[in-house]
């Protein structure tokens, strides 16, 4: 019998400890290759650039001594304050006055429109309807501060109506923060807060990677980095003899870069994402604590990106049915929608960005379960030695078809008016793999404003419920209250409790029992990262000194789906050292089926490169698995 060797990566369950070993483990047939980020290693060619900006550094700063609060005691916040302790008081105190004064005006004139459009409501009702959120608050001054050119100058446009309106009712605070800049002396301190900021950017790298890895890769497509201007220039005229005749006019194609800027701002409201588009560069700036892989502002905002090319390069057939579009629009501006925008181009863009997101997720979470279960099946007949049916009632998916049907409706009844339409064209993509850039044009084309109109009609009940269950969802969701120290506490001791209860089993090769006390601790920890890598764990030692090929396969290829699912679960309490070992338990499957496979290799080979990679821009993190990486990669490349 042929001898190989695979290496496990063992987890030794206790308080804080995460250790990574090496076991000697069977071979495999076919597993399946999928990786994680597989094909994004150069964020730069997908147009995305994370970067922190000095005129947002100032403008927050500044807007901080004003006296706004994001409810973020941050270390650097902290730092700030300390650094601006000496600040002119006289400069404090307009700062302030302006902030006010700005926050009053602006909810008087949001009480008045909300008055409007619901003349029952009793006052206090309006007040509260009216009354500014802290993402309210800074909106309009991030916008000041993109408006602004670079430092010393900070120099803002001239007014003029053709400026947005919340940029307009903040434009007298420029040369508040041109004051602020020269007393403060922040420019001394700038270099300092724009390392922090870039190393907060560079942990969100890899989740920013994932994100345009899952959106370009659901739409089948790559972003458009060069736009394109038509501009009709002026030919001077060489022969004085012909002063009388007109100059010739002559037409020149410019070319501009697009980019999409991923921007850390440690002074933003934790958990927000505010996005602007200025020209040809789109702007995501992201506060503490943002997970880019579930944000759906994030998401959406790269999305515009891929998208808003694809459009108006396809304008004449969105002009074709622009009439059939706005009969549509108007029907809901009629109904009483307040978000809908008569421009028929954002009608589209915006719906076919609603759609992608909600359909991607969704397929991700069906592959997701789909993927575990199948390699529970697969284990099952390969144990058996026959096939067995096994019926899982989480593949019909009901729930994640009526929760992506709740999303549409509210899609739909905040101004992306084709989100039904581009439901069923996304659909038959996905099962086609055709670029949807290549097939836009031709789903235009075929939108039926007739038929769209009566299956709205015929869907408005249903869709009516699903909002009012998506409210209540969420409310429900924003009154659970936070647990405090004290609980998370307990709870945690509990986790470590049972992993080590497993450990003891794993230790006497009692893999049943150890994966049904895992089981049974993941219905109180749901998503817990810790307790997937430790069931992948499970999987990867039970199939050691297994010899049916069969069942060595089937329970490799859970331990992979298991530790692929704790990358795409994990979250900001997620253990760098846990992450860390997961690549490399996943980079060393990859290089054992690169080794034992007949076909494949190459993809194979890749797939453990790109793992061992991931481990290895970790970093050296407490018990994590970083030499083994750099040898791990270092080992395939001298192949």
């Amino acid at each position: 019998m042929k001898k190989v060797y695979f290496f496990v990566v063992t987890f030794a369950l206790s308080a804080n400890l995460l250790i990574a070993q090496t076991q000697p483990q069977p071979a495999a047939s076919r597993p399946v290759v999928k990786t994680v980020n597989s094909n994004i290693t150069d964020l730069s060619q997908y147009g995305v650039r994370i970067q922190p900006d000095t005129r947002l550094i100032i403008v927050m700063a500044a807007l901080d001594v004003a006296g706004f609060n994001p409810k973020a005691d941050t270390s650097f916040h902290q730092q700030l304050r300390k650094d601006l302790s000496g600040l002119d008081p006289d400069l404090r105190r307009r700062m302030h006055e302006f902030f006010d004064r700005s926050n009053n005006a602006l909810e008087t004139l949001r009480l008045e429109e909300i008055k409007r459009a619901n003349p029952t409501l009793s006052e206090t009702e309006l007040k509260e309807k009216a009354k500014l959120t802290l993402t309210d608050q800074a909106a309009r001054y991030v916008s000041l501060a993109y408006a602004l050119s670079p430092a010393p100058e900070l120099s803002e446009p001239a007014r003029s109506t053709d400026l947005p309106g919340g940029l307009l009712e903040v434009l007298d605070f420029a040369p508040l923060v041109r004051e602020f800049y020269r007393k403060s002396n922040i420019d001394e301190k700038l270099p300092e807060y724009i390392r922090k900021y870039q190393a907060v950017g560079d942990t969100l790298r890899p989740q920013i990677a994932n994100t345009v890895s899952d959106m370009s890769a659901y739409l089948n497509t790559r972003p458009q980095l060069i736009s394109t201007e038509r501009v009709k220039t002026t030919i001077p005229k060489t022969n004085s003899k012909n002063s009388k005749k007109p100059a010739l006019q002559n037409i020149e194609i410019r070319e501009h870069p697009r980019n999409f800027y991923v921007v850390p701002d440690l002074l933003a409201v934790p958990n927000s994402v505010k996005f602007r588009v200025i020209g040809d560069d789109y702007f995501a700036i992201v506060g503490e604590k943002v997970q880019p892989e579930t944000s759906t502002e994030l998401r959406r905002a790269y999305l515009q990106f891929l998208v808003d090319p694809i459009v108006y390069k396809n304008a004449k057939e969105i002009i074709t049915q622009r009439d059939a579009i706005r009969s549509i629009l108007d029907e809901q501006k009629a109904a009483g929608a307040a978000s809908v925008s008569p421009d028929v181009f954002l009608a589209v863009s915006r719906s076919l960005v609603a759609v992608a997101d909600i359909r991607q997720r969704k397929q991700k979470h069906i592959a997701e379960v789909t993927r575990e279960a199948q390699a529970a099946a697969a284990e099952k007949r390969a144990a058996n030695s026959q096939e067995v049916k096994v019926v899982d009632n989480r593949l019909t998916f009901p729930k994640a078809e009526s929760e992506a049907f709740a999303e549409l409706s509210e899609a739909y009844e905040n101004g992306a008016v084709l989100a039904f339409f581009f439901d069923e064209q996304l659909r038959g993509l996905e099962s086609s793999s055709f670029d949807v850039t290549s097939s836009f044009a031709d789903m235009i084309t075929s939108f039926d404003a007739a038929k769209e109109k009566g299956l709205l009609t015929d869907s408005q009940r249903t869709r009516k419920e699903a909002l009012i269950k998506l409210a209540k969802r969420r409310e429900a969701a924003s009154k659970q209250p936070e647990a405090d120290d004290a609980t998370l506490k307990i709870r945690n001791n509990e986790l470590i409790k049972g992993l080590n209860d497993v450990e003891n089993l794993l230790k006497g090769q009692d893999y049943d029992s150890a994966e049904s006390r895992l089981m049974e601790m993941l219905g109180r920890f749901p998503g817990e990262p810790r307790i997937l890598y430790a069931r992948g764990r499970t999987a990867s030692l039970s199939a050691t000194g297994v010899f049916d090929e069969g069942l060595r396969n089937a329970r490799l290829n859970k331990a992979l789906a298991l530790y692929l699912n704790v990358l795409q679960l994990k979250n900001e309490d997620t253990p760098a050292g846990l992450l860390s070992n997961t690549h490399v338990a996943l980079g060393k499957i990859y290089e054992f089926y690169a080794d034992v496979m007949e076909e494949n290799k190459a993809a194979y080979k890749e797939a453990a490169i790109k793992q061992f990679e991931a481990a290895i821009a970790l970093k050296r993190v407490e018990n994590g698995s970083f030499d083994e990486a750099v040898a791990g990669k270092a080992r395939l490349s001298k192949q």
